[in-house]
């Protein structure tokens, strides 16, 4: 009995020592401090309150690791950034502290107190137990360089530089890719160190020589200057500048570079000498040609029917390769149109009142202006007789029988690259107290490189037709030239009568006087030139 009591009573003793240490242990895990030996990486926060935990991480720097990312560099400057906490490695200030306060306080009080009395003895990581490698985020982080990477290598991969006289392209095209076999590892290593950059240039695969002859069908064109479609839309195309370059030197230059390295190409550059932007500034900025002829005697209703046709002409836009059908612009001389009788030419020996007669004049006008243009005259005929208002050779006669017979139409086409604009008007004033009337033909345009610039228009011929226009150079640092009309006679005798054939030259002369060309512009066929036939008047 005596024992049973002394047992009793050292047990009873036992439970309230026990009973106070669990008190007391109770009490240390919940303090509201961490764990002793509990660390966050290298960093001990053991035995301090979270407070105190997020304290001496930022102090040591924690959670500027935690931001530094790690860029990884590859070719052609081609990189990728790596999160630290998105790859596993690393737990934010704010998570490590907060993960460091709940180690053993979330499993209730007897694992805490195993836990407690655990760490006692060994150290805790808690960025280590509460990370793990996110092994997909860094495989797509890898999967994105690659793919930059070899988009650098493709078979297309090829630029034109800056300046725009180099083709450059790496020597690795379409056969190289990047080797990243070991690049996870490294990663990891690179991100547990803390380190800020790493590099991957390793390379599989073996160069191969690019197909160059397609490289210059995609690169290389032909020079065109800016032109209007030929389908009438009178669309502006914009100018073309030409790119070629020597193949063979292409490859000898590829196989001397060294690997992973730019082979730059010299281009042989074409640049245009029209420019959609030139087109459109200078457009009908050049007078091309002109001819004045005068009118004084002419009664009014010639004088009528002379400034209706230039009316309708006046303004006459021609695109290039459209043709100027003088009838069709014009159109039929009739009283509805507005045109009056007057003395027109009748057969080979008659004058007579006429409808629309005097619009002749016009289209002399309108002709002798293309001829100093250098325009296409592909319909013409000079008149039965030769006019008193111009020169043999530049005259030219048309017609639309009201009864049938031959039409006669005065065709012009535009064969240049830009448009050209007609212009015609009337001007009657006095010299001398007397009557001076004249109309006056203008083609306007824009000269083109190895056009002739003109300063003169010389039409002068006698006493009578003294048309002798000088004008300002349209670039001064273009030479200008004289052009002058002249022509050659011969006389002959046929079943109608006596008159003149004439072959009629236009000639180039530089500032000094010097014939730079003779041409003449009458038609050929194979037997010789076409020559211009006048009767005499009346014989």
């Amino acid at each position: 009995m005596k024992h049973r009591l002394r047992f009793v009573m050292v047990l009873s003793a036992l439970l309230l020592a026990a009973g106070g240490i669990l008190v007391m242990l109770g009490m240390t895990v919940n303090n509201g401090r961490i764990y002793p030996n509990v660390t966050v990486g290298n960093i001990p926060v053991g035995n301090l309150t979270r407070s105190q935990a997020l304290a001496a991480l930022t102090d040591a720097g924690w959670q500027k690791r935690a931001e530094k990312v790690l860029t990884v560099h590859s070719y052609e400057g081609v990189s990728v950034c790596i999160d630290p906490v998105q790859a596993g490695i690393m737990l934010p200030a704010e998570e490590a502290a907060d993960a460091a306060y709940a180690y053993g306080r979330s499993s209730g009080i007897a694992a805490g107190l195993i836990r407690y009395l655990k760490s006692g003895k060994e150290s805790v990581d808690i960025n280590a137990l509460q990370t793990q490698w996110n092994a997909g985020y860094i495989d797509a982080c890898i999967a994105s360089l690659t793919s930059q990477v070899d988009a650098c290598f493709s078979e297309n991969a090829w630029t034109i530089d800056e300046s725009g006289r180099e083709l450059v392209l790496l020597k690795a095209q379409g056969t190289l890719h990047l080797d990243t076999s070991a690049l996870p590892d490294q990663i990891f290593t690179a991100l547990v160190r803390g380190d800020s950059d790493l590099e991957a240039m390793t390379l599989a695969g073996e160069a191969v020589c690019p197909d160059f002859v397609s490289i210059y069908d995609a690169v290389c064109a032909e020079m065109q200057d800016a032109c209007y479609a030929a389908d009438g839309s009178h669309t502006l195309i914009p100018e073309r500048v030409g790119y070629r370059f020597d193949v063979r030197e292409a490859k000898m230059r590829w196989e001397a570079a060294p690997l992973i390295r730019q082979v730059r190409i010299p281009l042989e550059i074409t640049y245009p000498a029209l420019t959609k932007e030139k087109i459109e500034s200078l457009q009908f900025h050049d007078l091309l040609g002109a001819v004045t002829t005068k009118y004084n005697n002419s009664g009014e209703n010639r004088r009528s029917n002379v400034r209706l046709a230039a009316e309708k002409i006046n303004g006459t836009i021609l695109y290039p390769g459209e043709e100027f059908s003088f009838n069709e612009v014009v159109g039929r001389r009739t009283p509805e149109a507005g045109f009056l009788p007057a003395p027109a030419y009748a057969g080979y020996d008659d004058i007579k009142e006429e409808i629309g007669g005097g619009v002749c004049q016009v289209s002399t006008g309108v002709y002798a202006a293309a001829l100093f243009s250098f325009l296409e005259i592909r319909s013409h005929t000079c008149h039965i007789y030769p006019p008193n208002y111009i020169q043999l050779g530049m005259d030219a006669t048309v017609s639309i029988p009201e009864g049938g017979g031959r039409t006669l139409d005065l065709k012009i086409v535009n064969n240049k690259k830009t448009p050209v604009r007609i212009d015609a008007y009337c001007e009657e004033t006095e010299r001398n107290g007397r009557p001076y009337r004249t109309v006056t033909v203008e083609i306007w345009g824009m000269l083109e490189e190895g056009d002739y610039m003109p300063v003169e228009f010389d039409n002068s011929y006698g006493n009578i037709y003294d048309y002798d226009r000088v004008i300002d150079p349209a670039y001064p640092d273009r030479e200008g030239v004289k052009i002058k009309f002249t022509h050659e006679e011969n006389e002959f005798e046929d079943d109608t009568g006596k008159g003149l054939r004439t072959l009629t030259h236009r000639k180039i002369f530089d500032s000094r006087g010097n014939l730079l060309e003779d041409r003449i512009i009458n038609p050929t066929y194979s037997a010789g030139y076409a020559m211009d036939t006048y009767y005499y008047m009346f014989q």
